[in-house]
């Protein structure tokens, strides 16, 4: 696997690339840059380092790329299957919406953490409302989007 990393710079503008760390230079403001390969060399944009995250490696549901520190909203409804006994629809549908941020990468997954809200399919009824959850990121992507990043709302 390759590592490719994104950070971003003091106007607020994304690199793609390799990270580089030039911290001995002493300046904490520029101590990490960003290596954007390009066809005839390459160029470094310094980056802030509290922006800098590392690409998971996954997609989400739209083709975009998921990197630590993303924010993406995972919805999909979970349809519970009929009664084995008597073949009637238990009429158990759950709508569950999670609100995430991309966290830390472990052996078993990446981690992550935010919100969860769960209604009744049928009923648009609240089972749980913005319950804290965690958990590790394993099928997650295909239900993903990104929505923005932790950096987006610092700047607000």
């Amino acid at each position: 696997m390759t590592y490719k990393f994104r950070g971003q710079d003091e106007y607020g503008e994304w690199h793609y690339g390799y990270l580089i760390d030039v911290s001995a230079l002493n300046d904490p403001n520029t101590a990490y840059r960003i290596y954007e390969q390009l066809d005839n060399g390459g160029v470094y944009h310094p980056v802030i380092p509290e922006t800098v995250g590392m690409y998971i490696g996954r997609k989400d549901k739209n083709g975009q790329e998921i990197y630590q520190g993303d924010k993406i909203r995972h919805h999909r409804v979970i349809t519970f299957p009929d009664n084995y006994h008597t073949g009637e629809p238990t009429g158990t549908d759950l709508d569950i919406e999670r609100i995430c941020v991309v966290g830390r990468m472990t052996a078993s997954g990446v981690r992550y953490s935010g919100t969860k809200t769960v209604k009744d399919y049928h009923e648009d009824t609240i089972i749980e409302n913005n319950t804290k959850w965690r958990g590790t990121l394993t099928c997650l992507s295909e239900f993903a989007e990104v929505i923005g990043t932790i950096h987006d709302e610092a700047k607000s």
